[in-house]
């Protein structure tokens, strides 16, 4: 699974969290919390490095 190989830090600051409810993440271990809260997909970055992205629904 994809899912494993995330490995990176959370990327959101408290501006993007706020004002467009948008977080990154390749944390395995923020998964589920995320999933919780919003849906979660995953995209490929121009690097080629997939990389969750949170959008909150609320």
């Amino acid at each position: 699974m994809v899912l494993q190989y995330l490995t990176t830090l959370l990327e959101c600051t408290d501006r993007i969290w706020h004002k467009t409810h948008l977080c990154k993440t390749r944390l395995t271990s923020d998964v589920d919390y995320l999933e919780t809260k919003g849906s979660i997909r995953l995209i490929d970055m121009p690097t080629g490095v997939p990389l969750l992205v949170w959008r909150n629904l609320w």
